[in-house]
């Protein structure tokens, strides 16, 4: 087998491997398909290689995400659109600390109809930690992401997550794959009633877990300056694609 061809096809068996294992081991971390929902909504990445940027180097980019939920599941849906699809735009910064280190933050809106017609917005932010890179292997590195949910009535909806990444670059053309993992935290107010009138707010607190698993290309357009990411992550009951255009200066 060629060289180039080689961490492409160890990254895609990976991506494959960590979608098996989630279709056949996800029962104990069975969602409702409300929870399936808010995990969707909140989930963010910064879509990039595993290298680590030079401290100072700033990147500033703008793109789009796909959401999807299977729809061989009930489709008593009570966010997204009866289909189950939805679409975010988003803008993000990121730059580089101190090597290894580098650190991002992003703002995104949700598209198109919802089915409580509220405008919903999410921002995030993550620090990412280059673990190994060297010339001709691949990269690992880890990130650390935080993202909190607007605009769902009286629903707070705070999520973070830890993800393990690895990717190989040749040339202008870098692949990556990992896996991310995700904790939820859902604060509901719901109305106390009595026979005749409501008696003010109870709040409902809930924690939960997801995890999906991601393949992704990054191809710089013109090196050191604008690049071009796309990625797909995949959980077992649901598909998303990202794309992003990023400048560099």
């Amino acid at each position: 087998m060629p060289l180039l061809t080689k961490p492409i096809f160890l990254l895609f068996a990976l991506y494959c491997a960590t979608v098996v294992t989630l279709d056949c081991y996800s029962a104990p971390w069975e969602l409702s398909r409300f929870q399936q929902e808010l995990s969707q909504l909140n989930d963010s990445s910064s879509i990039e290689p595993s290298g680590a940027k030079s401290p100072g180097r700033i990147s500033l980019s703008t793109g789009f995400e796909m959401l999807s939920l299977n729809q061989d599941q009930d489709s008593n849906l009570q966010i997204f659109p009866q289909e189950g699809k939805l679409n975010k735009s988003f803008i993000t910064w990121s730059q580089g600390l101190f090597y290894p280190f580098s650190y991002g933050v992003s703002a995104s809106r949700v598209n198109g109809s919802i089915k409580n017609e509220n405008e919903l917005k999410q921002i995030s932010a993550n620090i990412k930690w280059t673990i190994f890179e060297s010339f001709g292997l691949p990269a690992i590195s880890t990130q650390l992401q935080w993202s909190r949910m607007f605009g769902l009535p009286r629903i707070d909806l705070q999520s973070s997550s830890a993800n393990i990444q690895a990717s190989w670059g040749y040339n202008r053309i870098s692949f990556f794959s990992g896996f991310r993992a995700y904790h939820h935290r859902l604060n509901q107010s719901q109305e106390l009633q009595t026979s005749k009138e409501s008696e003010g707010l109870i709040q409902e607190q809930e924690a939960f877990n997801s995890f999906s698993a991601q393949m992704g290309i990054h191809l710089q357009l013109i090196p050191a300056k604008l690049a071009i990411s796309c990625e797909n992550a995949k959980t077992p009951f649901s598909d998303l694609f990202r794309a992003k255009l990023a400048y560099e200066f």
